[in-house]
């Protein structure tokens, strides 16, 4: 576990940010009149991280709705020989031993490494950066150290995350009389939903509210849909002793809600073929079922431009094991020979992807 600061914070734009908003204030007032604020004016001074911790602790932050986060894939990476980052719990070392084992095994068999990576422990061990503001870095600090008190095995782990981060606020030159000024921030939504849980959706009045049970790894892509709200009893699983014994395929209860055209834009982006449709498909068709969009009618690339083709390409260069999405070869003139297209149709297949869709763009692919 470890925090690197990958940028100097400018902690004078939050002084000249409070000054523009208050023109009868002392001009000569400097960021150690306003470090000591919570209040916006701390968010104009950003901080970029760089972070290897556990997932938990990754998804603790991109659970806070304002994070900015660009993580390690590990759709691609060699994952096979993961690390654990630094338990020293029986439980989770042999947990990690056995799915280790039975990702090897998946991977031997020709399962796609899509597939065989939701094995990965959460507390194995990740690589992210982040980008946080002055305000929301203290708001964290002080969050984990709330979290190291709430009981559970991940207790003193917490606290050495908070001491981290409390750390990085000591280069920043931010002292503990700072940091005391700042509440407690409620990151995580505590929703047991225990004894009441039942798979629904439903609209009323443009409001869409789904209820399911879905797992962690679809969870951690929910989140980062900012325009969806969300309520989980994920704090319940990291502050109990299942998380020792929880990898990505770890089952949550998860009720979301929004407005129509905030789930056309979930419809959109996850009906796409980078994204991994197969775990979306059951989650895409309660929406679906509730909405008046139809995901193929409003792929991210219907403007005729895809704004992730810096990854497509990498798979038609082949340094991304999956096939080439065959809107973006069809849409850039792209040759592709009758290996990749058979590669193309046997994903339709086993995404379950629909065929009435792709195998006509497929069907069309020059060679």
């Amino acid at each position: 576990m470890k925090i690197k600061i990958m940028n100097r914070m400018d902690l004078t734009q939050n002084s000249e940010a409070w000054i523009n908003s208050r023109p009868q204030a002392d001009k000569r007032t400097t960021y150690r009149d306003i470090v000591e604020l919570d209040l916006p004016t701390n968010e104009f001074a950003n901080v970029n991280l760089f972070i290897e911790s556990s997932i938990v602790e990754r998804e603790i932050i991109s659970t806070m709705r304002n994070h900015v986060m660009w993580a390690q894939t590990s759709r691609v990476e060699k994952i096979l020989g993961f690390e654990m980052d630094h338990t020293t719990h029986t439980e989770s070392q042999t947990f990690a031993i056995n799915q280790k084992s039975k990702m090897k095994r998946m991977a031997a068999d020709g399962v796609r490494q899509d597939e065989f990576r939701l094995g990965l422990p959460l507390l194995a061990r990740t690589k992210y950066s982040i980008s946080v503001s002055f305000r929301t870095l203290v708001k964290l600090h002080k969050y984990f150290l709330w979290l190291s008190i709430q009981g559970g095995p991940l207790s003193q782990r917490f606290r050495v995350f908070a001491k981290h981060l409390f750390d990085v606020l000591v280069e920043l030159r931010i002292t503990h009389n700072d940091i005391e000024k700042y509440k407690t921030p409620v990151i995580l939504s505590v929703d047991r939903l225990a004894g009441s849980y039942k798979a629904a959706s439903s609209n009323s009045s443009g409001i869409i509210t789904v209820t399911d049970k879905l797992p962690i790894h679809l969870r951690a892509q929910l989140v980062r849909h900012r325009g969806i709200g969300i309520r989980d009893n994920f704090f319940d699983l990291i502050t109990s002793n299942r998380v020792l014994e929880s990898s990505l395929e770890t089952v949550l209860n998860v009720t979301t809600y929004g407005t129509e055209s905030d789930f056309a834009e979930v419809l959109s982006k996850r009906t796409c073929w980078v994204a991994h449709y197969k775990i979306w498909k059951g989650y895409l068709a309660m929406i679906e079922r509730q909405s008046k969009d139809d995901g193929n009618k409003n792929l991210p690339c219907e403007m005729g431009s895809c704004p992730f083709a810096a990854d497509v390409m990498l798979r038609y260069e082949g340094k991304d094991p999956n096939p080439t999405c065959p809107r973006f070869a069809l849409l850039n003139d792209l040759p592709v020979n009758e290996t990749e297209k058979l590669k193309m149709s046997a994903m339709v297949t086993s995404d379950n992807r629909p065929a009435q869709f792709w195998s006509p763009i497929i069907e069309k692919l020059r060679s």
